[in-house]
């Protein structure tokens, strides 16, 4: 629901969450966040472009120059987490996320933030591969003789892997649609 319905839901607010004792995964608080960036760059770069009458190139750079450090706050964030992060299904999340944000500003016809979801891509793709392979590596030696009783149900490694494949193809399907 994250990438599809959920994707323009209003932004999470912090003190009302913590009041309601509600946790949330980090793919939702990167949605949360990535959507409040957008819709308030969206609304900068378009008073910019009419207040000071501007387009192309110095509208980029006006726009630069006034949400720059706050752009690169939120990468770092990013960069941080993603350097600790093992679950590459959040990070593929966030990865759909920006592709849906950028097209979203694509229909809005405001290129200011183009750079800055290739970025965030650019950050996520190479981690995600990376644990992707860790994963292969594991299926690899696995060693069937450890995993314990012949049981007539498929076993948790297998159901595991097949949720996981289940989830990508998923996600593959729901960017298509």
């Amino acid at each position: 629901s994250i990438v599809t319905q959920d994707l323009e839901a209003p932004v999470i607010v912090p003190h009302a969450a913590q009041k309601a004792e509600t946790r949330y995964s980090f793919e939702c608080l990167f949605r949360s966040l990535q959507y409040a960036l957008l819709d308030n760059c969206c609304r900068e770069y378009m008073f910019l472009v009419e207040f000071f009458m501007v387009s192309g190139a110095s509208a980029q750079d006006l726009f630069n120059s006034v949400m720059g450090k706050t752009l690169t706050m939120f990468l770092k964030h990013m960069d941080l987490y993603i350097a600790e992060c093992f679950d590459s299904i959040a990070i593929f999340l966030c990865i759909h996320c920006t592709f849906r944000f950028q097209d979203l500003m694509q229909k809005r016809e405001v290129p200011a933030l183009d750079r800055y979801w290739e970025t965030l891509q650019e950050m996520c793709w190479p981690r995600f591969e990376y644990i992707l392979q860790l994963n292969i590596q594991s299926v690899r030696e696995c060693d069937p003789q450890r995993l314990g009783q012949i049981d007539v149900r498929p076993h948790y490694v297998t159901r595991r892997y097949a949720e996981y494949c289940a989830a990508i193809v998923a996600f593959n399907q729901s960017r298509s649609s």
